[in-house]
């Protein structure tokens, strides 16, 4: 959309070539652009989930849980950057060869879903994680594996959340219970059933 509608992200590049970080706007508070640009420099830690899915099983994934979190950005990074090992991000499929895959972002760190790793020797079945980078990379990565683990536990098998769409000027009481995303045009909330 142009004019009124606009959508507005904000982005970093990282230093290496062909890595960005993007989300919509606002960016996450404390984000230090500068010192996040240079991130992936730093050593990478991960964080394991112990939540596995089967090849070749359809399956959802946590993307819509992660919204939740208020850090939450994506991670885009071009084939070459991938096969040089500087990212090993989850593969998700988009257009130009470059992947768009979920990340926290906080100060001068980063942590994104992980590329999946076997956990069978053939290679059938496969774990979530989540890969740090920066001063608090690996606190990072370990707020990204417990959401995905909380998806796992209260979410995976569904219902389905349900989305109601609202005018921006909606006094918050006046909202169902649930995730608010405020957008210029309309309040948008994410509602979970309870979990027991």
């Amino acid at each position: 959309m142009q004019g009124a509608g606009e959508y507005h992200t904000w982005t970093v590049s990282m230093d290496e070539p062909g890595v960005s970080l993007w989300g919509e706007e606002p960016e996450p508070a404390g984000v230090d652009r500068a010192a996040l640009a240079a991130a992936l420099a730093a050593e990478r830690c991960e964080a394991w989930t112990g939540v596995t899915f089967v090849r070749g099983k359809p399956e959802t994934t946590p993307d819509l849980w992660l919204v939740t979190d208020p850090g939450l950005c994506w991670l885009k990074a071009g084939e070459d950057a991938q096969d040089r090992g500087l990212v090993a991000p989850l593969a998700q499929v988009v257009p130009y060869g470059k992947t768009n895959t979920p990340a926290l972002a906080s100060g001068a760190s980063l942590a994104y879903c992980a590329g999946v790793r076997p956990v069978d020797e053939d290679r059938t079945a496969y774990e979530l994680g989540a890969y740090g980078h920066g001063p608090p990379g690996a606190e990072l990565a370990e707020r990204l594996a417990a959401h995905i683990q909380a998806w796992d536990r209260d979410h995976r098998a569904g219902p389905d959340p349900v989305l109601s769409v609202h005018p921006a000027d909606t006094p918050a009481d006046a909202l169902p219970s649930g995730h608010v995303l405020n957008k210029r045009h309309s309040t948008i909330v994410l509602s979970w059933p309870d979990v027991s």
